[in-house]
Protein backbone atom coordinates (compact mmCIF):
# COMPACT_ATOMS: atom_id res chain seq x y z
CA UNK A 1 0.00 0.00 0.00
CA UNK A 2 2.65 2.57 1.04
CA UNK A 3 4.76 2.20 -2.49
CA UNK A 4 0.79 2.37 -4.21
CA UNK A 5 0.59 5.75 -2.35
CA UNK A 6 4.01 7.03 -3.10
CA UNK A 7 3.94 6.01 -7.22
CA UNK A 8 0.81 7.90 -7.12
CA UNK A 9 2.00 10.30 -5.47
CA UNK A 10 5.17 11.13 -8.00
CA UNK A 11 3.03 10.74 -11.09
CA UNK A 12 0.96 13.63 -9.45
CA UNK A 13 3.96 15.79 -9.82
CA UNK A 14 4.04 16.28 -13.63
CA UNK A 15 0.23 16.42 -13.81
CA UNK A 16 0.88 19.33 -11.25
CA UNK A 17 3.83 20.74 -12.85
CA UNK A 18 1.51 20.91 -16.17
CA UNK A 19 -1.44 22.74 -14.80
CA UNK A 20 1.15 25.29 -13.34
CA UNK A 21 2.74 25.71 -17.23
CA UNK A 22 -0.93 25.76 -19.31
CA UNK A 23 -1.69 27.96 -16.44
CA UNK A 24 0.58 30.53 -16.31
CA UNK A 25 0.48 30.62 -20.55
CA UNK A 26 -2.73 31.35 -20.37
CA UNK A 27 -2.72 34.26 -18.55
CA UNK A 28 0.94 35.02 -21.03
CA UNK A 29 -2.19 34.45 -23.57
CA UNK A 30 -4.19 37.22 -22.19
CA UNK A 31 -4.66 40.26 -24.63
CA UNK A 32 -4.69 43.32 -21.78
CA UNK A 33 -1.00 43.79 -20.14
CA UNK A 34 -0.88 43.58 -16.62
CA UNK A 35 1.45 46.80 -16.66
CA UNK A 36 -1.44 48.55 -18.25
CA UNK A 37 -4.38 47.27 -15.76
CA UNK A 38 -2.41 48.33 -13.00
CA UNK A 39 -1.37 51.59 -14.05
CA UNK A 40 -4.80 52.49 -15.56
CA UNK A 41 -4.77 55.99 -14.05
CA UNK A 42 -3.77 58.50 -16.47
CA UNK A 43 -0.84 60.59 -16.80
CA UNK A 44 0.67 57.80 -16.03
CA UNK A 45 4.65 58.10 -17.26
CA UNK A 46 5.73 55.70 -19.14
CA UNK A 47 8.99 55.57 -16.69
CA UNK A 48 6.45 54.58 -13.82
CA UNK A 49 5.19 51.62 -16.25
CA UNK A 50 8.83 50.73 -17.08
CA UNK A 51 10.09 50.59 -13.45
CA UNK A 52 6.75 48.47 -12.51
CA UNK A 53 7.12 45.94 -15.38
CA UNK A 54 10.78 45.65 -13.65
CA UNK A 55 10.00 45.05 -10.28
CA UNK A 56 7.46 42.74 -11.31
CA UNK A 57 10.15 40.82 -13.81
CA UNK A 58 7.34 41.43 -16.35
CA UNK A 59 10.36 42.59 -18.40
CA UNK A 60 12.47 39.19 -18.87
CA UNK A 61 11.21 36.16 -20.77
CA UNK A 62 8.33 34.01 -20.23
CA UNK A 63 10.27 31.31 -19.60
CA UNK A 64 11.98 33.46 -16.92
CA UNK A 65 8.85 34.99 -15.81
CA UNK A 66 7.55 31.29 -15.08
CA UNK A 67 10.27 29.91 -12.60
CA UNK A 68 9.56 33.38 -10.83
CA UNK A 69 6.31 33.18 -10.82
CA UNK A 70 6.56 29.67 -9.80
CA UNK A 71 9.27 29.65 -7.05
CA UNK A 72 10.28 33.50 -6.43
CA UNK A 73 12.88 35.70 -6.75
CA UNK A 74 14.91 38.00 -4.71
CA UNK A 75 14.82 40.77 -7.61
CA UNK A 76 11.29 40.80 -7.90
CA UNK A 77 8.03 41.65 -5.71
CA UNK A 78 7.30 37.71 -5.79
CA UNK A 79 7.86 34.55 -3.15
CA UNK A 80 6.33 32.42 -5.57
CA UNK A 81 3.17 30.39 -5.90
CA UNK A 82 4.96 27.54 -4.61
CA UNK A 83 5.21 29.21 -1.02
CA UNK A 84 1.61 30.91 -1.41
CA UNK A 85 2.55 33.65 -2.77
CA UNK A 86 -0.30 34.56 -5.07
CA UNK A 87 1.23 38.05 -5.97
CA UNK A 88 -1.42 41.02 -5.59
CA UNK A 89 -4.90 41.62 -6.90
CA UNK A 90 -4.95 44.28 -10.01
CA UNK A 91 -8.68 45.38 -8.93
CA UNK A 92 -8.48 45.57 -5.06
CA UNK A 93 -4.61 45.85 -4.57
CA UNK A 94 -4.94 43.28 -1.86
CA UNK A 95 -2.73 40.09 -1.55
CA UNK A 96 -4.72 37.66 -3.14
CA UNK A 97 -4.53 34.71 -0.58
CA UNK A 98 -6.31 37.45 2.02
CA UNK A 99 -9.07 38.19 -0.69
CA UNK A 100 -9.01 33.75 -1.14
CA UNK A 101 -9.29 33.84 2.60
CA UNK A 102 -12.02 36.15 3.03
CA UNK A 103 -14.26 34.13 1.07
CA UNK A 104 -13.31 30.55 2.68
CA UNK A 105 -16.62 30.49 4.58
CA UNK A 106 -19.24 31.29 2.43
CA UNK A 107 -17.67 28.23 0.32
CA UNK A 108 -17.34 26.10 3.34
CA UNK A 109 -21.00 26.55 4.16
CA UNK A 110 -22.04 26.29 0.37
CA UNK A 111 -20.09 22.95 0.07
CA UNK A 112 -20.95 21.34 3.92
CA UNK A 113 -25.09 22.44 2.62
CA UNK A 114 -24.59 20.86 -0.61
CA UNK A 115 -23.14 17.54 0.46
CA UNK A 116 -25.73 17.20 3.24
CA UNK A 117 -28.66 17.68 1.30
CA UNK A 118 -26.93 15.69 -2.08
CA UNK A 119 -26.42 13.01 0.09
CA UNK A 120 -29.61 12.83 2.06
CA UNK A 121 -31.94 13.06 -1.18
CA UNK A 122 -29.08 10.50 -3.12
CA UNK A 123 -29.54 8.09 -0.85
CA UNK A 124 -33.41 8.15 -0.09
CA UNK A 125 -33.69 8.15 -4.18
CA UNK A 126 -31.32 5.60 -4.66
CA UNK A 127 -32.87 3.01 -1.29
CA UNK A 128 -36.21 3.94 -3.26
CA UNK A 129 -35.63 3.13 -7.03
CA UNK A 130 -33.92 -0.57 -5.55
CA UNK A 131 -37.14 -1.11 -3.37
CA UNK A 132 -39.42 -0.20 -6.34
CA UNK A 133 -37.63 -1.45 -8.86
CA UNK A 134 -38.29 -1.01 -12.38
CA UNK A 135 -41.69 1.16 -11.29
CA UNK A 136 -42.57 4.18 -12.47
CA UNK A 137 -40.73 5.92 -9.37
CA UNK A 138 -37.67 4.02 -10.81
CA UNK A 139 -37.57 5.32 -14.02
CA UNK A 140 -38.23 8.66 -13.23
CA UNK A 141 -35.36 8.76 -10.91
CA UNK A 142 -32.64 7.33 -13.38
CA UNK A 143 -34.32 9.73 -16.17
CA UNK A 144 -33.79 12.99 -13.91
CA UNK A 145 -30.81 11.33 -12.97
CA UNK A 146 -29.13 11.18 -16.64
CA UNK A 147 -31.06 14.63 -17.60
CA UNK A 148 -29.18 16.43 -14.43
CA UNK A 149 -25.82 14.93 -14.68
CA UNK A 150 -26.17 16.18 -18.88
CA UNK A 151 -27.10 20.25 -17.80
CA UNK A 152 -24.26 22.33 -17.32
CA UNK A 153 -24.48 23.45 -13.55
CA UNK A 154 -23.80 26.80 -14.16
CA UNK A 155 -26.06 27.05 -17.17
CA UNK A 156 -28.74 25.50 -14.50
CA UNK A 157 -27.79 28.03 -11.62
CA UNK A 158 -28.47 30.75 -13.95
CA UNK A 159 -32.07 29.60 -14.98
CA UNK A 160 -33.09 28.66 -11.29
CA UNK A 161 -31.99 32.22 -10.10
CA UNK A 162 -33.96 33.95 -12.80
CA UNK A 163 -37.10 31.74 -12.68
CA UNK A 164 -36.95 32.25 -8.74
CA UNK A 165 -35.54 35.23 -8.41
CA UNK A 166 -36.39 36.97 -10.65
CA UNK A 167 -39.42 35.90 -12.27
CA UNK A 168 -41.43 34.51 -8.83
CA UNK A 169 -39.53 36.54 -6.06
CA UNK A 170 -39.63 33.67 -4.02
CA UNK A 171 -35.87 33.61 -3.59
CA UNK A 172 -33.37 36.98 -3.34
CA UNK A 173 -31.32 37.43 -6.23
CA UNK A 174 -27.69 37.12 -4.15
CA UNK A 175 -25.86 37.74 -0.97
CA UNK A 176 -25.10 35.91 2.13
CA UNK A 177 -25.95 36.09 5.55
CA UNK A 178 -23.04 35.70 7.70
CA UNK A 179 -23.36 33.37 10.53
CA UNK A 180 -22.35 35.29 13.28
CA UNK A 181 -25.84 37.77 12.81
CA UNK A 182 -28.00 36.32 14.95
CA UNK A 183 -31.23 38.39 14.71
CA UNK A 184 -32.15 36.42 11.27
CA UNK A 185 -34.43 33.41 11.51
CA UNK A 186 -33.46 29.65 10.19
CA UNK A 187 -36.12 30.32 7.34
CA UNK A 188 -34.18 33.41 5.90
CA UNK A 189 -30.66 32.26 6.30
CA UNK A 190 -31.95 28.94 4.14
CA UNK A 191 -33.44 31.44 1.84
CA UNK A 192 -30.26 33.27 0.89
CA UNK A 193 -28.34 29.64 0.89
CA UNK A 194 -30.60 28.39 -2.03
Amino acid sequence: MTTYLIRRLLQSIPTMLGITVLSFFMMQAAPADPVDLMTFAPGTKVEDKIALAESLCLDRSPVEQYFVWMFGSANCKTNGIIRGDFGQSFRNRQPVIDLILERIPATLELTVWAMVIGVTIGLLIGVLSAVLHRSMFDNLARFFSVVGDAIPAFWLGLMLILLFAVQLGWLPAGGRIPLRDNDITIFDRAKHLI
